[in-house]
């Protein structure tokens, strides 16, 4: 997800924060064991990753 706008402030952990919708989107990368990256160039972007191995 990216957007080309005003940057996320870099004091603003997102694994951290106040902010609901960062909560959110913190939380479920975290109960998913996924990785969140957040890039602040040129607007903010949030990299997600989940391992997608089936368990057995």
């Amino acid at each position: 997800m990216a957007d080309d706008g005003v940057e996320i402030h870099k004091d603003i952990n997102v694994e951290n924060t106040d902010i609901l919708n960062l909560q959110l989107v913190s939380t479920l990368v975290e109960k998913k064991e996924g990785t969140l990256v957040l890039l602040r160039q040129s607007g903010t972007k949030f990299i997600i990753c989940f391992d997608t191995k089936t368990e057995v």
